[in-house]
C-alpha cells in the first residue's frame, strides 16, 4: 500500500476530542466489565473528559428582565397552513 501523500493536520481542539473519545471508550469497557480500572484512573478520565467535551446542560430562555418571552403571531392558523401548502 502506498504511503499517504496528504496527512490530515488536526488542530489542538480536535486532538483533545479524539483523546477524550478514547477515554470514553475505555470507561465504557470498564462499565460493561471488559477491562479493569483503578478508582484513580476513573476519576482522572472523568476530569479529562469533562474538560474536553462539555456536559449537556439545560438552558432557560427568558425575556427582558427575566420575564417570560412574549410570542406574537402575525398570521392566522389558516394563513400559515396555506403558506405551508404553497411552499412559501
Amino acid at each position: 500500500m502506498a504511503a499517504r501523500t496528504h496527512k490530515p493536520k488536526h488542530d489542538l481542539n480536535t486532538k483533545r476530542r479524539i483523546q477524550a473519545s478514547q477515554l470514553l471508550n475505555r470507561l465504557y469497557l470498564f462499565a460493561i466489565g471488559e477491562v479493569t480500572m483503578r478508582s484513580e484512573q476513573v476519576m482522572a478520565a472523568k476530569i479529562v473528559i469533562g474538560k474536553s467535551i462539555p456536559d449537556l446542560k439545560s438552558i432557560d430562555h427568558t425575556g427582558k428582565d427575566g420575564d417570560p418571552i412574549q410570542h406574537k403571531a402575525t398570521l392566522s392558523a389558516e394563513e400559515s397552513y396555506l403558506r405551508m401548502l404553497k411552499g412559501a
